[in-house]
């Protein structure tokens, strides 16, 4: 109840401070980088609340870690059923399967007719021997800054093969800095130096 009582008093106090400086701009005794610094100051404020609690709701960030990972692991299965993930490994690259399997594919993006690289290679013996993508574990492996399951090396999407590839790409800087952040601030928080305020 006493973490409750004091997230409320830490969500008012942020509301506080927001129509405090809108106040001030409207009065002109801010200037606009003052004006634009005490905005960010509300964004980081709001973040923190809404992912950490201030503090008081911690886990918090374990529903914010799930649901990152799980829109991840779907948009990456996404892009790998359209065969625009490849294989992230020089040798599989320059190997005669994958070069013939470039060459029967589709040039570039997909095209009613073709086959995608991907579909090729994976029909080939080279692709039983190496690591099998799983959208979960690789949503996983980008968000843990530790690569512990060995996805993130493995495979990576292709920008130049379709729209999957390309929000792909995109998406994973993304989703790294959610989990070098969340987990930061999180490690920050259990330690002691960042959090509730009493």
């Amino acid at each position: 109840d006493a973490a409750r009582v004091r997230l409320r008093r830490e969500q008012q106090l942020q509301k506080a401070r927001y129509f405090r400086a809108r106040l001030g701009r409207q009065k002109r005794q801010m200037s606009r980088v003052e004006f634009c610094l005490a905005a960010l100051r509300n964004f980081a404020g709001t973040l923190n609340g809404a992912v950490f609690g201030y503090g008081f709701a911690p886990l918090r960030a374990v529903s914010w870690s799930a649901g990152i990972v799980l829109i991840a692991a779907w948009l990456f299965g996404i892009a790998s059923f359209w065969g625009q993930m490849a294989p992230n490994s020089d040798v599989v690259l320059t190997s005669k399967a994958w070069v013939l399997a470039v060459q029967q594919g589709c040039e570039g993006t997909y095209q009613p007719g073709c086959e995608m690289p991907m579909w090729i290679w994976q029909q080939g013996e080279s692709y039983k021997d190496y690591e099998t993508f799983s959208a979960l574990g690789y949503g996983f492996d980008l968000f843990v800054p530790l690569d512990a399951l060995g996805q993130e090396n493995a495979w990576a999407p292709s920008y130049g093969r379709g729209g999957w590839g390309a929000v792909g790409y995109w998406l994973r800087w993304a989703v790294q800095i959610a989990g070098w952040l969340i987990t930061f601030v999180s490690a920050a928080m259990l330690t002691g130096l960042v959090g509730k305020r009493d």
